[in-house]
């Protein structure tokens, strides 16, 4: 029988349109393998075809808003859908085909992959919730899933753009993030308990919180990744890591990394590596402008390795203690952490610390009596001293192993308290006649600037500034006081009196925002000040003489020494309340006098009448590397100053190019701050000029 050539033509067409009708319907099931090895997915119609053609996936396959694609295959949007996706097998391709998953609930995850699913792809589109950044993710990786790649996608306005979610025993492991535009979320990209992933060309930009987060993560690439533009109102980073060991960041850039906030001791970092970190690279970087929004209480870093409190339970481990000889009445870490300098009845002493034992260095018999205030110079060459006797203010120079005294001036009122300021240009003492003073030290010599007398019969504890623009007293009167300094003259602010007997000690928060005090009343309190007014916030009843108290470098935890019970105590504060943490003894020969916190954080130094005692309070970042990074343009705006790089811990920090900081002088190193003496220092190395 002959056909004609229009029955093969309609032949034709209608097997056409059979295989197109088959390939617009979303796959059922997937049979099982055949005797040749391959797989066969089965439509709605009980067609068979390869599972390697995709399929389209359409609003109208959701159940509930969501489509589940729960068989191995490639799938494809043919247009822009609003339903969210969750995937739940293994072997699966999404390919957006450069449309749009738009969803409008803030607290919902738009991609979701289910746990331990691997062998997954998503590429080529654009993720959006558009009601705005909420709880809910633009694609979420839970835990023990593997070898996902996420390429081509943009993900915006969504909590977190990117999640991995893993968990300690099931992380997320051998995913790759590949030319991703992450845009306007919380954060743009985190990973927590994740394991050998990595990140290669990706832009986070605009976002509110953080650029790259990893969190307990380990062994984890990011390549040539940026994050831009980074401002929010509370801490902003633009890449951190916490609590991991062997990340790598290389090649990566955080520009603009700011905040806007005035809450309590907000940052901005650049770069930040934190807790337990260790052996982490920042290799080959560039940091730019990190810094503030507007002229807030904040502090700024380039790149930054943190410590952090330890937990409760191990608070206040002794390290180490010796014997100071004589009546001892002041210390004072030097801002390198490597040394101490005590001053008791009558010499002023020298002990090195190297994390595990102090060591007496050197002494000078001043002939001034008592020395109640000893301070180190920012640049960490120079010691001011405040006798007794001779009514003596000294200054020493110490060179690693000898101290040298280089200027003194009389001081009529005797029992002197001095302070540094943070520039390190001037010395501040408050003394018995109840006068605050300011000289001028040149290296050589003393000049007197300007004073203020008070009715106070005694001025304790001078305290400048962090910005250098300010300082406060306590005195015998109850009273505290804040005075302006110009550069050459002092004038009193504001003062408050306090219900105590005396008010024996008093520090700046490191934002510059509040006041600790300590007063023989029993109490530490602390104030707020806003430029012009003092204002009494809170009080906690120490049970005895608040002696003297310490702020913590980050601004979250004040020191108190209880006088005659001998008790070392640590308290949170958060701005709104101060609570205690732990206390511990210290010395066991007379009253506790003083106390000192490293700047790095790590130590606390406390002294009693007769020996030194060193506490283990904090704990930080170990055997990272810094290297061949620029670091530039970090500032806060003349509140707190910017740092280009700050570390504590046995770090190595080499061949980096800092310049155009605000430098942090109360630290002393200009652009490169090393807090720890372990760390491994290339000082020649490390260069404060423009690479060009």
């Amino acid at each position: 029988m002959k056909h004609s050539k229009f029955f093969y033509s309609s032949t034709l067409t209608f097997l056409t349109t059979m295989l197109m009708t088959t390939l617009s319907i979303k796959a059922t099931r997937v049979d099982p393998q055949t005797t040749d090895g391959s797989r066969q997915i089965v439509n709605k119609l009980g067609l068979v075809f390869d599972e390697t053609i995709p399929f389209p996936l359409y609003d109208s396959d959701a159940v509930a808003g969501v489509i589940i694609i729960n068989t191995p295959g490639r799938y494809y949007f043919p247009y822009n859908i609003t339903s969210r996706v969750v995937i739940d097998s293994d072997n699966v391709s999404l390919d957006l085909n450069y449309r749009s998953v738009t969803h409008n609930i803030a607290n919902e995850h738009i991609i979701t992959i289910n746990s331990n699913k691997k062998e997954i792809k998503i590429h080529n589109g654009l993720i959006n919730n558009s009601a705005g950044p909420g709880t809910g993710c633009g694609v979420l990786i839970n835990n023990g899933v593997s070898q996902v790649t996420l390429e081509k996608l943009k993900i915006m306005d969504c909590g977190n753009g990117i999640l991995l979610n893993g968990m300690d025993g099931s992380e997320v492991v051998e995913c790759e993030l590949v030319a991703l535009d992450l845009v306007g979320n919380t954060t743009a990209a985190a990973l927590i308990y994740a394991d050998k992933n990595i990140a290669k060309k990706c832009c986070a930009m605009d976002n509110l919180q953080a650029g790259f987060e990893l969190l307990h993560s380990e062994l984890n690439c990011l390549f040539d990744c940026s994050s831009l533009t980074t401002k929010g109102n509370s801490t902003v980073v633009g890449f951190r890591s916490y609590s991991g060991s062997e990340n790598l960041f290389e090649r990566c850039t955080a520009k603009d990394t700011q905040t806007d906030a005035w809450e309590f001791c907000n940052k901005s970092y650049g770069f930040l590596l934190t807790g337990t970190e260790t052996k982490t690279k920042i290799i080959d970087c560039i940091v730019n402008e990190t810094d503030m929004t507007s002229t807030v209480s904040a502090v700024s870093y380039g790149i930054h390795l943190d410590p952090i409190l330890y937990d409760y339970d191990i608070l206040l481990n002794l390290v180490d203690s010796d014997n100071t000889e004589t009546e001892a009445y002041s210390v004072c870490w030097s801002p390198d952490n490597k040394y101490l300098a005590v001053g008791n009845n009558p010499n002023l002493r020298i002990f090195n610390f190297d994390e595990s034992k102090l060591t007496f260095i050197d002494e000078f018999n001043t002939g001034s009596g008592q020395l109640y205030g000893v301070s180190w110079s920012p640049n960490g060459i120079y010691i001011a001293a405040g006798g007794t006797s001779s009514n003596n203010l000294l200054v020493y120079k110490f060179d690693g192993a000898l101290l040298k005294l280089i200027a003194s001036t009389s001081i009529a009122g005797g029992k002197i308290f001095t302070h540094w300021s943070p520039n390190g240009k001037y010395i501040a003492t408050g003394d018995a006649g109840g006068v605050l003073r300011v000289f001028y030290f040149d290296g050589s010599s003393l000049t007197e600037l300007d004073n203020v007398s008070t009715t106070a019969g005694h001025i304790f504890s001078p305290r400048w500034s962090p910005g250098g623009e300010l300082i406060v007293t306590g005195d015998n009167g109850n009273d505290v006081r804040v005075f302006s300094f110009n550069g050459s003259k002092l004038k009193q602010i504001d003062t408050d009196n306090t219900p105590g007997s005396g008010v024996n000690s008093t520090r700046w928060s490191p934002n510059g925002k509040y006041i600790a005090t300590g007063d023989s009343g029993d109490y530490v309190r602390v104030y707020s000040f806003n430029g012009t007014t003092l204002i009494h916030l809170m009080s906690y009843d120490l049970g005895d003489t608040a002696r003297e108290i310490a702020w913590s470098p980050n601004g979250k935890y004040i020191a108190a020494i209880a006088q005659t019970t001998n008790k070392v105590s640590v308290f949170a504060f958060d701005g709104s309340s101060i609570a205690l943490l732990a206390s511990a003894t210290a010395g066991s020969s007379g009253y506790l006098n003083c106390i000192s916190w490293t700047s790095c954080g790590k130590y606390l130094a406390a002294l009693d009448n007769t020996s030194l005692s060193i506490f283990d309070v904090m704990y930080g970042p170990e055997n990272c590397l810094i290297k061949n990074n620029i670091v530039c343009d970090t500032s806060a705006y003349g509140q707190f100053v910017g740092t280009g790089i700050m570390t504590g811990g046995n770090n190595c920090v080499i061949q980096n190019c800092c310049y155009n900081n605000d430098v942090n002088y109360s630290y002393g190193i200009p652009h490169v701050y090393y807090a720890n003496q372990n760390d491994t220092i290339y000082p020649f190395d490390n260069i404060s000029t423009p690479p060009f």
